[in-house]
């Protein structure tokens, strides 16, 4: 393992532990606002082997309604597992947006890609703005969104970097990216514009090819 790898993860633990603290005291916060309606009230996500009854209570939002319906399978009506699954969800996508950070950061020859990734990851992570998607557990939308926007972008960049190295096609890698991308555009309905930054990253950092 890269010297700047250890010091990327090792961040990334590190900005962990502040989330954690940050949100500790929301974790056994109860239902609130729309959680009563899309969880609580919400008869499909009670049954996960209908899996058409959860994925028609919302097409737009397929992915998010599924993982209420595996809290439910888990937790019951228990707001505290919710609210764990919703902070490890946010924590992934730290994770995701980190990644990103480095690979642009690379891609534009940034002297210090990894320490610039982790300042801004890490006030990203923390900062109130992102509460709603924390806390708020029908809010998990956002982060869910995030997690598959950026991890859309972070490994779109992963084949721009290889192809930069390689000069071939990164075949894999791209089709991934695709995938991921549809995985955002079933979370969210703001996902649909994640196609325009990803010609965005190819127009900018392709051309070198």
């Amino acid at each position: 393992m890269s010297r700047d790898s250890l010091v990327q993860r090792l961040g990334w633990v590190s900005i962990l532990a502040l989330v954690a603290l940050a949100y500790m005291n929301a974790l056994n916060a109860p239902f609130v606002y729309d959680d009563k309606i899309e969880v609580v009230g919400n008869q499909t996500i009670r049954d996960l082997s209908q899996l058409q009854a959860v994925f028609e209570y919302n097409v737009s939002r397929i992915w998010l309604i599924l993982t209420y319906a595996i809290n439910y399978r888990s937790f019951g009506l228990d707001p505290f597992g919710y609210h764990v699954t919703s902070l490890v969800i946010h924590g992934l996508a730290v994770a995701a947006g980190l990644t990103l950070l480095v690979r642009v950061g690379r891609l534009g020859g940034h002297p210090r890609p990894v320490w610039s990734g982790l300042i801004a990851a890490g006030l990203w992570a923390i900062h109130p703005m992102a509460t709603e998607g924390v806390t708020y557990i029908t809010g998990r939308s956002e982060s869910l969104c995030a997690l598959f926007v950026l991890s859309t972008l972070a490994v779109w960049a992963h084949a721009l970097l290889i192809e930069d190295r390689t000069k071939q096609v990164a075949a894999l890698p791209r089709a991934t990216a695709v995938v991921l991308c549809f995985f955002a555009m079933g979370t969210k309905e703001v996902a649909a514009m994640t196609p325009f930054a990803l010609l965005a990253m190819e127009h900018l950092f392709g051309r070198r090819r």
